[in-house]
């Protein structure tokens, strides 16, 4: 079993043959695509004579269109999952082909991969990507048949320099933790002073622990089981 992983029944393991999985905003890009070409081809249309109704359809695309990106704008605000760096924001499960964590966060002070062996199980022949730099470290994960890209599986925040998405860093109170996440409960067992915050599968996770009502370490994990 990978280590760090919990065997919780409920979560959902993702691996495949292909990793990348579509999600909303993915979709909506392409969908986005789609009809801003069909609005050139009934512009087209229009120009040469074509029929009034093309015209017509064109507003009530462009209206979809507007619809489409707002929805884009929902879900990322919906994604409590990541953390604002220099002016960007870093989620869990966002692939390195996607972002450039080095342009984000300069040169890592550590970097180190390494292959699962038989031991891990399900998970033997995947890479996991460590890289530290000031104030977070970062694991990533990359399938099998992969090893050139990874995803982002785990982010701690290890001092003040950085904040989550909802505006929280080391230090800050427990009632103002949750304010940010109103959601936020006890951590199962017999810690006092582990609260964490989850979406709805389970697979994304916020792990804080305070001391003396203070924030002291916060962890975000994605699950795979």
């Amino acid at each position: 079993m990978l280590p760090g992983i919990r065997p919780v029944n409920t979560f959902r393991c993702c691996i495949g043959t292909t990793f990348v999985k579509l999600n909303r905003k993915k979709v909506n890009m392409k969908i986005t695509a789609l009809l801003i070409l069909y609005i050139v081809v009934c512009f087209s249309c229009n120009n040469n004579g074509g029929s009034n109704k093309a015209g017509t359809d064109t507003s009530i695309i462009t209206k979809t269109i507007t619809e489409n990106a707002a929805l884009n704008d929902i879900d990322q605000q919906k994604d409590i999952y990541g953390v604002a760096v220099n002016g960007n924001i870093i989620h869990l499960r966002e692939w390195d082909s996607a972002i450039n964590l080095d342009q984000i966060l300069g040169t890592p002070l550590k970097k180190k991969t390494k292959q699962l062996d038989l031991n891990s199980d399900t998970f033997a022949g995947s890479f996991i990507k460590d890289l530290e730099y000031p104030g977070i470290k970062l694991k990533l994960f990359s399938p099998p048949q992969n090893g050139r890209t990874f995803w982002i599986q785990e982010i701690i925040l290890t001092d003040k320099k950085h904040k989550t998405i909802n505006g929280i860093r080391l230090g800050d109170a427990l009632e103002s933790v949750k304010q940010a996440y109103p959601s936020l409960k006890k951590f199962p067992g017999n810690s006092e002073n582990m609260y964490w915050v989850a979406n709805e599968g389970y697979e994304k996770s916020i792990e804080m622990e305070f001391e003396k009502d203070k924030l002291v370490t916060l962890r975000m994990y994605y699950m795979m089981n």
